[in-house]
C-alpha cells in the first residue's frame, strides 16, 4: 500500500518547491522515481519532520502518516493514489532549514501530487470581498458531500486532531482527497499510555459545521462510523503487516487497541449531538 524508496529515487526538487502552508514540517515538491524497475518520474510532496529533542518522547509524525494513510485506504477513504517513505541525503536538498544536517541521511514521507487545490486555497478569502458569502458556499459544499460524514467519522476513529481546510483537497469533479495525518493518534509524540480510546478529541470539520447539522446529517455521520467499523479488522491487519517491520510490538498493540475500541462507547454520539 505504501512504497519504500532509497535516496537514488530522489530526482530533485521542483522550481519554487517549498510549501509554506503548514508549519509542522519542511515540505517541498520534488520529482521522485516511484517505480523500481524502470524510470518513472512522479511529482510528489515530500515532508521532512524535525526530530523531537525530548528523551522520553520521540516524534512519531511519519508513523502517524503511515497509520492515517493505510487505515484510510483500507477503509475506502479518498487518499492520494501513491505514498510512502523515502530516504534522502541532506546534501540532495537545495535549501533545507537549519535543523537538517546535510551530512546525514533523512527519512521523509511523500505523497503523489494530486494536482488539486485544498479547500483553503479554493475558498481563498483574500480573493473575495464578501467573506460571509464564501463561508456559506463552503459550508453548503461540505453539507452536500457524502464524503463529509465519512471524513468526520474517520477523523474520530484515528483521533486526527489536525484535519482542516488545508489538508482536504478538492478535485475537478468536486470530490475530496485527504492528506496530512501527522497529528493523528492524538499527537505527534504519543507514547502507548497516551492512546486512550474512551476519550474525546478535537474533530475540526465536525466543529466547523456543527451548527448547520440537522438530525438526518447527524445520523449520517453515526452511520458512516458504523460502516467504517465493519471493515476495521481488515484495515488493522493491513497496518500490522507493515508496522511489524519497524516498531515494537507494544506500540503496535497500543495502536490496534486504540483504533479497535474507538467504537465501544457513546462518546461519539454525544459529540455529534445525537445523545445529550
Amino acid at each position: 500500500m505504501i512504497k519504500f524508496l532509497g535516496s537514488s529515487s530522489y530526482v530533485g526538487a521542483s522550481k519554487v518547491s517549498t510549501v509554506t502552508d503548514g508549519m509542522m514540517a519542511y515540505t517541498h515538491i520534488a520529482q521522485l522515481n516511484t517505480t523500481l524497475h524502470e524510470p518513472s518520474f512522479t511529482q510528489c510532496y515530500v515532508k521532512i519532520y524535525q526530530e523531537n529533542d525530548s528523551r522520553d518522547r520521540e516524534d512519531k509524525s511519519i508513523l502517524n502518516e503511515i497509520v492515517g494513510y493505510i487505515i484510510g485506504k483500507s477503509l475506502g477513504l479518498p487518499v492520494p493514489s501513491e505514498a510512502g517513505i523515502i530516504m534522502i541525503k541532506g546534501s540532495q536538498l537545495s535549501s533545507p532549514p537549519d535543523w537538517i544536517n546535510k551530512d546525514e541521511e533523512i527519512i521523509a514521507w511523500w505523497v503523489k501530487d494530486m494536482y488539486s487545490p485544498s479547500l483553503k486555497q479554493y475558498y481563498d478569502y483574500s480573493k473575495f470581498g464578501n467573506h460571509d458569502i464564501l463561508l456559506n458556499k463552503l459550508v453548503k459544499e461540505l453539507l452536500a458531500s457524502d464524503l463529509t460524514s465519512q471524513i468526520i467519522a474517520f477523523d474520530d476513529l484515528i483521533a486526527n486532531i489536525d484535519r482542516n481546510l488545508g489538508n482536504i483537497l478538492k478535485t475537478k469533479n468536486g470530490k475530496f482527497i485527504l492528506i496530512d495525518h501527522g497529528l493523528c493518534l492524538t499527537r505527534s509524540d504519543w507514547i502507548a499510555s497516551d492512546l486512550k480510546p474512551e476519550l474525546t478529541y478535537p474533530n475540526r470539520i465536525l466543529e466547523f459545521i456543527s451548527t448547520n447539522l440537522n438530525l438526518q446529517k447527524k445520523h449520517n455521520i453515526i452511520e458512516s462510523k458504523r460502516l467504517l467499523f465493519k471493515q476495521i479488522e481488515t484495515a488493522i491487519n493491513n497496518l500490522r503487516e507493515l508496522l511489524q517491520c519497524f516498531i515494537e510490538e507494544n506500540d503496535i498493540y497500543a495502536i490496534e487497541n486504540f483504533i479497535r475500541n474507538r467504537y465501544t462507547s457513546d462518546r461519539f454520539e454525544k459529540k455529534v449531538g445525537i445523545l445529550v
